[in-house]
């Protein structure tokens, strides 16, 4: 009986360990070997800050990273294939996993091409037209190119992600709703200018805002108590005292029990002490995986801005929600907002501005109808807040990059960006390679029902 050799890319997207059942179901264990891939993505130089080079890319461009938050990265995607493949091995299956590094299609179609496979199977989302290329591109860009058979199982959409109401969603914040805003500090610059942020945005919002003061157990009593009498000295002038909640033990831990067990509407968040030196990008491993296990919007400051005067917002298809939510924050705090949607382009592809009046830009959106009235909706959304629609810009190319090169210092105070993935998945998402190498504060929403947290 033939053994049949399949190629796995996982970690491709939230969706990519549900073709390991269909795999299963069309192929016994007897007739299969398995080769579980991921790859680890790295920046090019456009990003660089200051930091270890570690590799090149395809094209010759340094990749740069923070050294310890790159082995996080890269543990993290080997453990998530390990544990994987220890399902499919006690399963009976043959297994065997690769962790690639570079551009993820570039990675996967090499691996592929450099092997014998009889074949690759990848889910991928269920959608049609331009979106199905911005939602599925990197399933449908490695379908294109290899030359082995592919099995695409489509993931359909569901309601709650191509359509929800206004009924279902929760406002980013909202004073009507008694919102509630946490900020947490460990006593470090970094976290201390977060404070500063959480109070503007407490009486912006009129919103009840506590103050998680963490502590080790290590330095000593002395420490602790200069740690809360600095938090204290911040706030002292605050006409509502906000609530101090000293929690002991690893900082990470502690906050991510915490959020766990009470209802928090923002996290504000700033580098811990564990950040190393670097750029104003650099937020360390800490803050990296508060904000990743997070359930709710969290605000990383970076560099903080007494006044927030510029702000630049990303949108997806259809996501009406995060430019409702950008819309409320730009008007709460005074701000000049800026909207961003990107089309997507071939690997490789220079970055591209598009305008009403190009050809092109006309071709797609005549092609797509979805593409049309999201356009529209933004437009009219824009209006609707008394904002002129000239604020909105169309790029094509690829997401990451295109946000990255419009956020330069000194361009924008805030950059903000969606996010539906949950936590398992949010390392290999936009918005947290946003979070990671922007120059400046970022700002994560994630559109969910009901806040986040137990009641």
């Amino acid at each position: 009986m033939p053994v049949h050799k399949i190629a796995i890319p996982l970690e491709v997207s939230e969706i990519s360990a549900d073709i390991l059942p269909v795999v299963c179901r069309f192929f016994p264990p007897e007739q299969a070997e398995l080769i579980l891939l991921a790859v680890a993505r790295p920046l090019a130089e456009f990003v660089a800050h200051s930091n270890e080079a570690i590799g090149t890319t395809p094209t010759g461009h340094a990749l740069v990273a923070n050294r310890s938050e790159w082995d996080a990265y890269r543990r993290g995607l080997e453990e998530r294939l390990n544990r994987e493949a220890r399902h499919l091995l006690e399963a009976g299956y043959r297994v065997h996993t690769h962790l690639l590094t570079g551009d993820t299609v570039h990675e996967i179609f090499s691996f592929v091409e450099q092997a014998d496979f009889d074949l690759v199977a990848m889910a991928t989302h269920g959608r049609d037209g331009l979106s199905r290329q911005v939602f599925g591109s990197t399933a449908e860009h490695i379908a294109q190119l290899v030359s082995a058979p592919m099995l695409l199982v489509s993931h359909p959409a569901s309601a709650t992600t191509e359509a929800a109401t206004t009924e279902q969603q929760v406002r980013f914040l909202s004073a009507g709703q008694h919102p509630i805003i946490a900020v947490a500090t460990d006593g470090s610059q970094h976290t201390q200018q977060a404070i500063r942020l959480a109070v503007q945005l407490s009486q912006a919002f009129n919103a009840e805002l506590k103050v998680l003061v963490t502590v080790s157990a290590r330095p000593g009593a002395a420490y602790d108590q200069q740690v809360m009498s600095t938090t204290q000295e911040l706030l002292h002038e605050q006409t509502t005292q906000p609530e101090l909640i000293p929690l002991v033990g690893p900082t990470g831990e502690v906050i991510g029990r915490y959020l766990d067990e009470h209802s928090v509407d923002l996290l504000v968040l700033g580098a811990f002490k564990d950040r190393s030196a670097g750029s104003s990008a650099t937020i360390g491993i800490t803050a990296q995986r508060v904000a990743q296990h997070a359930p709710m919007s969290v605000w990383m400051v970076k560099n903080y801005q007494a006044t927030i005067r510029r702000m630049l917002v990303s949108l997806a298809v259809g996501d009406t929600f995060l430019l409702d939510s950008a819309l409320q924050l730009a008007k709460a705090l005074g701000a000049e907002l800026h909207v961003l949607h990107v089309l997507p382009a071939p690997v490789g592809a220079t970055l591209q501005r598009m305008h009403m009046d190009d050809k092109t830009f006309h071709s797609l959106v005549t092609q797509d109808a979805r593409l049309a009235a999201f356009l529209q909706n933004t437009v009219q959304t824009l209006e609707t807040w008394g904002v002129d629609r000239s604020v909105l810009e169309v790029w094509r190319g690829d997401t990451l990059r295109t946000i990255l090169e419009l956020a330069q210092p000194g361009h924008y105070d805030l950059i903000i960006v969606g996010n539906h993935s949950g936590p398992n998945f949010f390392l290999d998402t936009i918005a947290n390679s946003v979070l990671s190498y922007a120059p400046t504060s970022v700002l994560v929403v994630r559109n969910r029902s009901g806040k986040g947290g137990k009641s």
